[in-house]
């Protein structure tokens, strides 16, 4: 392929002095895929390079840009360092290559695209091994979300089929080690009411503001479900009785200041809490039911309100 193009890339980059600054192999490629300048070192890379070639002649690009056009997409939309991974032709060779975009001293405007090839084994194997793992571990965690069943759709918060099991685990490990927790039921006051006058839209609305709110409050350790309707379980580890009761008047407290907009108009939302300490020997059954009775009772009060059993 013969280079017909007639930009004059000298008049917008000093080209010499970036490739000299630059110890491995490098190449400017124009934004049309021609390669204008390279360094002596870009030899072991793109081995064809005698006159000007275009870059799809040398070598192909197998990571996720698929094509010297990916490359280009990329840099032109990003700043800064972006990786590839290229091949050679010839000898089907790869390469970790890092690419970035360069602006015309001229209008400022990006001209060209430097590529800078890192011919580190040990190094490229590493970077690649690193960024495999975390890709598979990502692909991991997201099958688990969808597949596992585990989360409730709405909320994105454990649900219940989850906070069944992870309660008997729990109850097992306090008759072992008799480690302080504390199970409350979080209710939304009138929540009825709330999808009878606005609707469901805006009740999930408000379901979502009070899962953000039990979420952002809850600590690592901490497990929210939405235990179902407008119900949500708070399991609060290593903590019970006065402490435990003072969180949970704070996310009362924080829950009755959520203002969700209707049409223009704030609707507040009250929640009442009922809550149970973890008990030796105690089966979950018995321990979901005491922190039940104690919503019960919230509710009796006049709602809005916290009691702790």
């Amino acid at each position: 392929m013969i280079h017909t193009s007639s930009f004059d890339l000298e008049e917008h980059l000093n080209s010499e002095s970036i490739l000299a600054d630059i110890t491995e192999g490098a190449a400017i490629v124009s934004l049309d895929g021609w390669v204008e300048r390279y360094n002596a070192n870009a030899k072991t890379a793109l081995k064809q390079l005698g006159e000007k070639y275009h870059l799809s002649e040398i070598v192909t690009e197998i990571s996720r840009f698929k094509s010297f056009a990916g490359i280009k997409k990329q840099a032109l939309s990003m700043s800064g360092l972006q990786v590839c991974r290229l091949k050679n032709i010839d000898d089907e060779n790869e390469y970790l290559t890092y690419f970035s975009s360069l602006r015309s001293r001229v209008n400022n405007k990006v001209v060209a695209i430097l590529l800078q090839f890192d011919f580190k084994l040990s190094r490229y194997n590493q970077v690649l091994q690193k960024h495999a793992i975390e890709l598979n571990e990502h692909a991991r965690l997201i099958r688990k979300y969808q597949s596992d069943g585990i989360h409730d759709p709405l909320t994105g918060l454990k649900n219940r089929r989850y906070m069944d099991e992870y309660l008997v685990s729990q109850c097992e490990l306090n008759n072992r080690h008799q480690v302080p927790a504390t199970l409350a039921i979080v209710d939304i006051d009138f929540f009825k009411k709330v999808n009878d006058t606005y609707g469901h839209h805006v009740g999930d609305q408000v379901i979502r503001a009070v899962s953000d709110e039990l979420l952002g409050r809850a600590r690592e350790s901490d497990v929210v479900c939405r235990w179902g309707g407008e119900e949500f379980c708070l399991f609060l580890n290593h903590v019970d009785g006065k402490p435990a009761e003072k969180v949970l008047n704070q996310i009362r407290e924080n829950i009755k200041g959520i203002k969700v907009d209707v049409g223009g108009q704030d609707l507040s939302i009250t929640a009442s809490i009922g809550a149970a300490a973890l008990i030796k020997d105690e089966k979950v059954s018995e321990l979901f039911e005491r922190a039940d009775h104690a919503l019960y009772k919230a509710k009796d009060n006049g709602r809005n309100k916290v009691v702790y059993y």
